[in-house]
């Protein structure tokens, strides 16, 4: 397919990521804004959300659990029952990363890169990481012995931080920064 199309100015992408995180709320435990609108870029050249999906019932067949009434349902995220195509192209519509062409009736195309926290990902990590800007969370993953931020007993994996086979719960990037031993500035 063709290359998505650039850059957006702030306000304009505020407005539109501000409809889009309405529209998916109900399907979501929690949604924000990340990335450079989050950062207050001038011009941002996508729309990136960070959502923790509402768990629902897994539809098996066309009833849940008629099979096995004993055993629960399976859980699934009920961003998997979105209609993707209502809000434009679909890119790529993985579990954890969906990326959709949102076209505007003004005819410029913004993507939609939405950031699902599922586990073991926790939601201080990835809205830290998502909001960026790349270079800083490309420095924050880093290990210190090579100039990044991350202290040596932790490893960033799967959306989550990790001591060995511990995981670090991080509800919020404020947990995030503290474990890496740094300070949050909000």
């Amino acid at each position: 397919g063709k290359e998505v199309a650039g850059n957006m100015e702030l306000g304009r992408a505020h407005q539109l990521a501000v409809e889009l995180t309405r529209e998916l709320n109900p399907y979501c435990e929690r949604i924000a804004i990340a990335g450079g609108i989050a950062r207050l870029k001038p011009q941002v050249h996508d729309i990136e959300l960070v959502a923790i999906p509402k768990m629902v019932d897994e539809q098996i067949g066309l009833f849940t659990g008629v099979d096995f009434p004993d055993e629960p349902a399976p859980q699934m995220s009920a961003l998997e029952y979105v209609d993707w195509t209502r809000i434009g192209r679909v890119l790529s519509g993985g579990r954890r990363n969906k990326k959709i062409e949102v076209g505007l009736e003004s005819g410029d195309n913004i993507v939609l890169d939405l950031f699902i926290v599922l586990p073991p990902a926790q939601w201080g990590v990835i809205k830290t990481i998502r909001t960026g800007p790349a270079e800083f969370s490309h420095w924050l993953v880093t290990p210190k012995r090579y100039g990044g931020a991350m202290p040596a007993h932790l490893k960033q994996r799967d959306g989550s931080l990790w001591n060995g086979a511990t995981q670090i719960i991080t509800p919020e990037e404020e947990d995030y920064f503290r474990a890496v031993g740094l300070t949050w500035k909000s």
